[in-house]
């Protein structure tokens, strides 16, 4: 884009070169010829001008959200755990006004969380408010993943990887418009404090 806006640049200084041209035509240099030949420059630059307004003016960066969520505050993935663990009515809880698996996690994917998973790890030394008080035969937590494609476009910028701690309180656009608008330089670090700070605000109300 940069190189294709100095070719531009370099047209309309180009149509101020006839100058030499004019002088013949007016048999020297006066006030008239010189601004006769720099004309068609100041012509030229203000539609270049636009083009450029018109491209940077559209560059608002918006959030394309690339990964389905599975969390049992969503009534489909409460609805698919009910079908899949039928014989089991606290397999969702609402805990204070939020959906939890098993009345702990969220999420009914993920990677690790080993004691919803397997049976022999749902003991100790895991602490007692992690342990279920009976056992399970079948795995509460899925490991299967997800995959999207997604097939990247110049105008793809970055990519945001976070758990769904951050995203149940900011946005997928709110997220964005931090990367960018502030330096990448621990930016991971900005949008944790974003995160503090609107769980401080639903804490108040």
């Amino acid at each position: 884009m940069l190189d294709e806006s100095l070719r531009e640049q370099s047209l309309c200084v180009s149509k101020s070169e006839p100058i030499n041209g004019y002088a013949s035509e007016h048999q020297g240099i006066s006030e008239n010829v010189i601004e006769k030949a720099f004309l068609p420059t100041e012509e030229c630059f203000p539609s270049l001008v636009n083009k450029q307004w018109l491209k940077r003016g559209t560059r608002e960066v918006t959030a394309i959200q690339l990964s389905t969520e599975h969390n049992a505050n969503m009534e489909s993935v409460r609805a698919e755990l009910q079908s899949l663990h039928h014989h089991d009515s606290q397999i969702v809880v609402l805990k204070h006004k939020i959906w939890r698996v098993k009345g702990l996690i969220q999420v009914s994917r993920s990677i690790g969380d080993a004691y919803l998973k397997k049976a022999e790890f749902n003991r100790e030394p895991l602490l007692p408010r992690f342990r279920l008080p009976k056992p399970f035969l079948k795995l509460v937590l899925s490991s299967e993943p997800l995959i999207s494609v997604h097939k990247l476009h110049p105008e793809d910028q970055f990519l945001i990887f976070a758990s769904d701690g951050l995203w149940e309180h900011l946005s997928n656009q709110e997220a964005v418009n931090i990367v960018v608008n502030y330096p990448r330089y621990e930016i991971a670090r900005r949008l944790v404090k974003a995160v503090h700070f609107k769980k401080q605000l639903r804490k108040e109300k």
